[in-house]
């Protein structure tokens, strides 16, 4: 029991200075599939995460599939615990990235 409060006591400092680091705002994106596309976008957005994957500052995103309901077929993006200065952030790959999005995700 004192070895897991030990525990316990010494995570709090680490938690509370993750907690500072961010305001914990996240972006959220609905994403609607082209009809028939489904298969292509899923390995459109993987070849596009594995490409941002080796950018500094780049977000991460987890990704849903709606299975079930009005949205079915639909799938959520979701980057969490950033800081409103994330949003304005500038990296020399924007305009790489941006181009890559938009020829290989955004027609499926």
């Amino acid at each position: 029991m004192i070895a897991t409060l030990a525990i316990i006591f010494c995570m709090s400092p680490v938690i509370a200075q993750d907690e500072e680091e961010n305001d914990g705002i996240a972006q959220i994106v609905l994403i609607t599939p082209k009809e028939g596309h489904s298969k292509d976008l899923e390995e459109a957005i993987t070849a596009y995460h594995k490409f941002m994957a080796r950018k500094e500052g780049a977000w991460r995103y987890q990704w849903y599939s709606i299975i079930t309901g009005p949205d079915t077929g639909k799938y959520i993006a979701r980057s969490g615990s950033h800081n409103w200065e994330d949003f304005d952030a500038k990296h020399d790959w924007d305009e790489e990235a941006g181009a890559k999005f938009a020829s290989g995700v955004q027609p499926l």
